[in-house]
Order: C-alpha cells, then sequence, then structure tokens
C-alpha cells in the first residue's frame, strides 16, 4: 500500500510549516486488541511510518501490572520500546 502513495506524500516534510503529525493507530487500535499486537505486525508499522512523513508515533500506554489482561502494548515495557527506537527513524 505505502508504494501506491502520491511522491508529494512521500517527500513532504513537515518541519519547515510548523505542523507535526502524530500517528496512533497501535495506541488506538488496541482498544480493539487489549494492546496485544504480534511483533512482526509492530515491526512491519514501524517500517511503514519510517517511509511516510509522520513526525511522532504512539504505540500504547504504560500502565502499572493490574488485573486486566493487557497486551505487551499496554505496558510498553521498557524493552520494547528500545526494540522500537532502534528500529525506528522517528527520533525527536
Amino acid at each position: 500500500m505505502i508504494n501506491h502513495l502520491p511522491a508529494s506524500i512521500l517527500n513532504s516534510s513537515n518541519n519547515g510549516k510548523g505542523v507535526k503529525l502524530l500517528d496512533c493507530t497501535l495506541r488506538d487500535g488496541g482498544y480493539y486488541t487489549q494492546w496485544d499486537f504480534d511483533a512482526r505486525l509492530v515491526d512491519e508499522y514501524i517500517q511503514a511510518m519510517n517511509l511516510l512523513p509522520i513526525d511522532y508515533l504512539e504505540v500504547g500506554y504504560r500502565n502499572n501490572p493490574s488485573d486486566e489482561y493487557l497486551g505487551k502494548m499496554g505496558y510498553s515495557p521498557v524493552s520494547v520500546l528500545k526494540h522500537i527506537r532502534k528500529h525506528s527513524s522517528k527520533k525527536e
């Protein structure tokens, strides 16, 4: 799907315009999946976001342990955040 986006979108930069774009696909999508995403899906999401002019990614929450089941992105442990940071071009 990414390959079919217009070049003007893929090559645009928001930095000079004062507008920052945030993607919260995983954070909001977690309401339907209990933040339980396959690691491969998260890696593919990060790769796709690296190709787009998105400035910030919200990937989940930092919750304390609870009785309610939450997947990895419901807690976003440091090890997961380090993995995402390593593979993401969003370094701000």
